[in-house]
């Protein structure tokens, strides 16, 4: 064998190319394993943390804003039947000579419309103010969820050396 030296252990040997591979596959699997254990013990915890906060912001908004539009759609439908209930009997009125029983006569249904309207308008002011402090909140949630994307990112970048940041040959270290 005149190249026996191509399998030499030593340096420069074949065998020694594949012990280097080895050493190094091994060695990037234990930085993978560590970066896991890094990750999920620091960037995880504040994702996951943030992932909840989402949904029940979310939950607030489907439970809380959506059913006061609910309900003044339903006093706008009541005081709608009623103005017509008593636009017919008002019609009604001097068709009957003046004769009208007490549920139907048009004074009494104009202060119940009256009061429908004002009851209306109350809950409108009371939904827009609703409306406003869930926009204030909204805007507060926003500032929060950006700085908590902003912790875990500093977390990710604490967990890594910045060599592994290069991504189109811009460091994303530079991004802080």
């Amino acid at each position: 064998m005149k190249e026996g030296h191509h399998f030499d252990q030593n340096l420069g040997g074949i065998a020694g190319l594949f012990e280097n591979i080895r050493s190094n596959t091994q060695g990037i699997a234990n930085s993978h394993l560590e970066a896991e254990k890094k990750l999920k013990g620091s960037v995880l915890p504040i994702l996951e943390r943030l992932h909840a906060e989402i949904k029940n912001k979310a939950k607030e908004l489907s439970k809380g804003a959506f059913k006061g539009s609910k309900e003044i759609d339903k006093s706008r439908n009541t005081t709608q039947k009623h103005i017509e209930l008593l636009g017919q009997h008002t019609a009604a009125f001097g068709s009957s000579g003046g004769k009208v029983d007490a549920a139907n006569d048009p004074y009494i249904l104009q202060r119940g419309v009256n009061y429908r309207l004002h009851k209306q308008v109350l809950e409108e002011n009371n939904n827009r103010h609703d409306l406003l402090a869930v926009q204030d909140s909204f805007s507060q949630f926003e500032a929060h969820v950006i700085q908590t994307i902003q912790q875990a990112v500093s977390a990710l970048s604490d967990c890594f050396p910045p060599i592994f940041w290069f991504t189109n040959s811009v460091l994303i270290s530079e991004y802080r």
